[in-house]
């Protein structure tokens, strides 16, 4: 018969062989011993990610071994982090995953009942010490800092600022001055008060990494809170500023703007709507999504831990080249290419 000239079967094998051998290998499928081809735990896509990106070279990306996973090392492991705002949410969600990365944490909140029990329940993962501290005040910034530095075998480098409140709310033209100023003070002067208390040790150090954690009413601000969305642009232009201030000193400043993240702020927010409209929790959700983000694509509240890996990842040697970036993790909720 016509056709393919036939090859011996063992010639033929050898060439399908020698065919897998110099296939091209996708990026995202890892090289594996042959005598390690056995079922393997599944790898997340960020494994797999920071695989390869070490595997190719990527400056930096060292990659450390847990079983059969591998993860990118952050390289901040037995550094020091300050996190305000660290009770719940956000702020809790950056301080566990930080304590998983080898980081010894400072928790600060503004209840003390609150902050040494988020303290306990993250004691398991690593160092942590809780701190009650108002940062609306200048005295509640020193005793922070007082505390820190004290709190183990070297001062604080790094700085994450979650603390903040909706604040005032309603008709800008119902909200007085009592309104705006409580929401300034807690939004934006706790965070000039913690980087000044702060700042000068990273200097010290020649190493330091700041997050302040902005919004998207930073660059898309409701008329419903004027005062909130105002703090936050202001912070977004503070955290700019002080990364040209200090950034030659290696004290690396950036912001993180999130957008309807399942925090108890959103969880009030959602209560408050769900009894003024009648309807279920869920349905409050889900209404507020349809009337008023329709930008956020996935049709849900995004996860605390989603915004705390944006943050470590800003915290880590692996950002060095990052200073001055609002990094936006609001699923989509601004709609323009504002920063």
């Amino acid at each position: 018969m016509r056709g393919e000239p036939q090859v011996p079967a063992g010639r033929r094998q050898g060439a399908e062989q020698a065919q897998q051998v110099a296939r091209p290998r996708a990026l995202s499928e890892p090289v594996v011993p042959a005598r390690s081809r056995l079922p393997q735990p599944a790898r997340t896509r960020n494994d797999r990610c920071a695989f390869v990106l070490a595997a190719h070279g990527w400056p930096g990306a060292a990659v450390r071994r847990h079983g059969a996973v591998h993860i990118m090392d952050l390289g901040i492991s037995g550094r020091v982090a300050v996190v305000t705002g660290g009770d719940s949410g956000m702020g809790y969600a950056s301080a566990e995953l930080l304590l998983r990365e080898g980081v010894k944490i400072v928790l600060s909140d503004v209840k003390e009942d609150a902050v040494q029990a988020a303290a306990g329940k993250l004691a398991s993962l690593g160092e942590v010490r809780a701190c009650a501290a108002d940062l609306g005040t200048d005295a509640g910034a020193k005793t922070l800092r007082a505390f820190a530095d004290a709190a183990f075998d070297q001062k604080p480098s790094i700085l994450v600022h979650g603390a903040g409140i909706t604040g005032a709310t309603g008709d800008f033209l119902e909200i007085d001055d009592d309104g705006w100023l409580e929401t300034l003070q807690v939004n934006l002067m706790s965070a000039v008060r913690a980087t000044r208390a702060f700042i000068p040790g990273m200097r010290a150090q020649k190493w330091g990494r700041i997050v302040l954690f902005t919004s998207e009413d930073a660059v898309q601000p409701y008329v419903e809170e004027l005062p909130y969305c105002a703090s936050k642009a202001g912070l977004m232009n503070f955290a700019k500023g002080l990364s040209k201030a200090y950034g030659a000193d290696g004290v690396l400043v950036n912001s993180v703007a999130p957008a309807f993240v399942a925090t108890p702020m959103t969880d009030a927010m959602m209560e408050k709507r769900a009894e003024e409209l009648g309807v279920s929790f869920d349905e409050a959700i889900g209404s507020f999504l349809d009337e008023k983000r329709p930008g956020i694509v996935q049709r849900r509240r995004g996860k605390a831990e989603e915004v705390a890996a944006a943050v470590a990842f800003l915290c880590s040697e692996q950002a060095s080249f990052i200073t001055g970036e609002n990094l936006r993790v609001d699923g989509g909720a601004v709609l323009t290419m504002a920063a």
